[in-house]
């Protein structure tokens, strides 16, 4: 792996079996993973896998890759998979989720089960089954204390909006619906309505000016209380709030597939974009080992991250070095 030039944009493109070509790397010298593996039923495609491999051979190939991928990133770094199933006799094969615990048990954190739901999806001929149309995106970590900054989101998308002139939140409340629980509550004395409202009132400022994106109320009588310190703001003041400052999406993002590009299952750039502002840091390096088009790549570079993308067909590459070329 060459050294990057931290004043530079720099991607590196590597022909070869990414199997082989990780071992070549130095340990803990990657800051970010992203990347989808050739699906069981696509393999021929992808000359990383062997034809003939059975459903456990190709996940005990995804595992070797992802202990390869586990030696070469940093302690704080991050690694995003996203991986599709396949139905064999009738039953889906629960690839993935097969994948996911084996990874856990290999010493791997789970941050997150993503559930890419996509906008479009191909129609199915099969009477009596329904259309697939998600895919899971795993975010997986070595170490509690990985990188997240949540700050380099669009601080201009804000999660409030308006609606019959009032402001709402993500959470689908207005101030209007906490006043009147706050106002009728039989379980706050006339002190501790008094000193709710108030703090409605400045949530409902900080909300509109832009310093939080998104708020909660848990009110003594009404809400709930799911972690022991909120328990004890209720006992103590009647109510607590849940704030947010960044806007942070759930676990299911709809995204519609790319089709404008060579490669036979491309990662859409949007897939990859949160993963990589959120979880590498400026001027790190991200990785994709199975770069296929190099979409990983090509959103690392818009980002002002380094990028290195494995590849055996050198037409992708090809097209991958000319998708980058091109960005200012």
């Amino acid at each position: 792996m060459k050294k990057f030039d931290k004043n530079q944009k720099n991607v590196q493109f590597i022909k070869g079996d990414c199997f082989n070509i990780l071992k070549s790397f130095e340990p803990n010298s990657v800051d970010c993973v992203v990347t989808s593996p050739p699906y069981f039923q696509e393999r021929e495609k992808n000359k990383h896998f062997n034809l003939n491999q059975s459903i456990e051979s190709y996940i005990d190939s995804i595992i070797i890759v992802s202990t390869l991928i586990q030696h070469v990133l940093k302690d704080e770094g991050s690694f995003w998979l996203n991986l599709g199933d396949s139905y064999s006799k009738g039953s889906l094969r629960l690839i993935p989720e097969r994948i996911a615990i084996e990874l856990t048990n290999r010493g791997w954190l789970l941050n997150n089960d993503i559930i890419w739901k996509k906008t479009s999806s191909t129609p199915t001929s099969f009477k009596k089954r329904l259309t697939n149309s998600y895919e899971h995106f795993y975010h997986f970590v070595k170490s509690k204390s990985f990188y997240y900054n949540l700050t380099t989101l669009d601080a201009k998308k804000n999660s409030k909006y308006t609606k019959s002139g009032l402001i709402k939140t993500d959470s689908n409340l207005t101030g209007v619906n906490y006043r009147k629980i706050i106002e009728n509550s039989n379980h706050l004395t006339d002190v501790e309505k008094q000193n709710a409202l108030l703090a409605l009132d400045k949530c409902l400022s900080e909300l509109e000016s832009g310093d939080i994106k998104d708020f909660r109320f848990i009110i003594r009588g009404h809400n709930k209380v799911v972690s022991y310190q909120r328990q004890k703001e209720v006992e103590k003041n009647g109510y607590a709030i849940i704030k947010s400052r960044y806007n942070k999406p759930s676990d299911v993002w709809e995204i519609l597939p790319e089709k404008d590009n060579p490669h036979y299952a491309p990662f859409p750039e949007e897939l990859v974009e949160f993963p990589i502002k959120v979880s590498c840091p400026p001027n790190g390096i991200v990785l994709d080992p199975f770069s296929g088009s190099g979409t990983t790549c090509f959103v690392a570079l818009k980002n002002k991250r380094n990028a290195i993308g494995i590849e055996l067909r050198e037409e992708f590459i090809k097209y991958a070095k000319d998708r980058c070329s091109k960005i200012n």
